[in-house]
């Protein structure tokens, strides 16, 4: 959740809590259907509202299944479910404002574990079967848990407040968003900060390209302060290769993806835009148009290359996932949950 989205919300709350919002029908709970191809939606709800819910997109058959966690579990799974990360067959669904994850089974999003007691987490990145990092918004330190037994492990003090997190070759790179404007290297062998590399204001998201380049989104401020830049890192040196800096400090892009084949980044400033990892300026048009939709998150598939996109509406109704075809046309639209956000590709 963004810090915009988090102002709206917060300035909603006192109506949430005074009226009670007209809801769709408990959806019925259909077996076998994650054994499917497709992907996750996790629908933040409303903050401190505690209707996080998750859904999932057969691309099979073309269906939208909501509410599946509750379904699954006879209880809501939290306070702004924010990630998710997949290992074996199992989910780690990271649920913010609740300060846990919940480890599901993939095939049947049944509960089989739940790490309690997290400062504000708000990503996981596995490095291998017996470890994986969380990140926080509040804490200095990345939390290190044991994704076999469940049990936090030690912590790493970064001595910044953590958000985006990317594994390459025995490295991590960990962004410091809310206010910062750096990342930070850590070995992964040893859960040492070994580097630190200065990028642009409020470093969001990330990504690794075709040719071992690490591309980081720094959104900027939503107060207007500094520029937002895109900057490619090269991960031998970890030094900053190149920098594209946006036109207009009220630009707030966010929510860097990559096709499978690591030669194309896209990104959302109000429409989506794509450029070519071999670009030497930043798209003068965008790859699809807003429109009158409020684009939260986007997705692309590894396989198929297509591209998924979340619409968030007003953060108040449930919204909408959006599935597009390569051209950019609208191959399907379902509705989802309220504030529907991070993709999830189920392999």
């Amino acid at each position: 959740m963004s810090k915009r989205v988090i102002e709206i919300l917060i300035f909603s709350l006192i109506w949430l809590t005074s009226c009670s919002l007209q809801d769709d029908p408990p959806e019925p709970f259909y077996d076998n259907f994650l054994s499917s191809k497709g992907l996750f939606v996790l629908n933040e709800g409303n903050f401190m509202a505690g209707n996080g819910s998750v859904s999932f997109y057969s691309t099979d058959s073309m269906k939208i299944y909501n509410d599946i966690f509750s379904n699954a579990n006879s209880r809501p799974i939290g306070d702004v479910p924010n990630h998710m990360g997949i290992i074996g067959d199992r989910a780690f669904i990271v649920v913010n404002n609740s300060g846990k994850i919940e480890v599901t089974s993939c095939q049947t999003m049944k509960s089989i574990a739940v790490i309690p007691g997290l400062t504000s987490p708000r990503q996981i990145l596995f490095i291998n079967n017996n470890k994986a990092y969380v990140s926080s918004l509040y804490s200095t330190k990345i939390i290190v848990i044991n994704p076999e037994n469940y049990t936090i492990k030690r912590y790493i003090d970064i001595r910044r407040t953590s958000e985006s997190m990317i594994l390459y070759e025995g490295k991590a790179y960990i962004s410091c968003w809310s206010g910062g404007d750096e990342l930070v290297v850590v070995d992964t062998s040893s859960d040492t900060v070994i580097d630190s590399v200065k990028v642009g204001h409020e470093p969001e998201s990330m990504v690794i390209d075709q040719n071992g380049k690490l591309w980081v989104l720094c959104s900027g401020s939503y107060t207007g302060e500094y520029y937002p830049e895109l900057v490619v890192i090269n991960t031998v040196t970890d030094s900053v290769e190149k920098k594209f800096q946006f036109g207009s400090k009220l630009m707030y892009p966010c929510c860097l993806r990559i096709n499978g084949t690591g030669d194309t980044v896209y990104f959302i400033e109000r429409s989506i835009w794509r450029m070519a990892v071999t670009s030497c300026q930043l798209p003068a048009e965008p790859f699809i148009r807003a429109s009158g939709r409020n684009f939260y998150k986007i997705g692309v598939e590894p396989e198929s290359g297509r591209l998924y996109a979340t619409n968030a509406i007003d953060y108040q109704q449930k919204g909408f996932l959006l599935i597009f075809n390569r051209d950019g046309t609208v191959a399907d639209s379902v509705k989802v949950g309220i504030i529907p956000g991070y993709i999830c590709f189920k392999q």
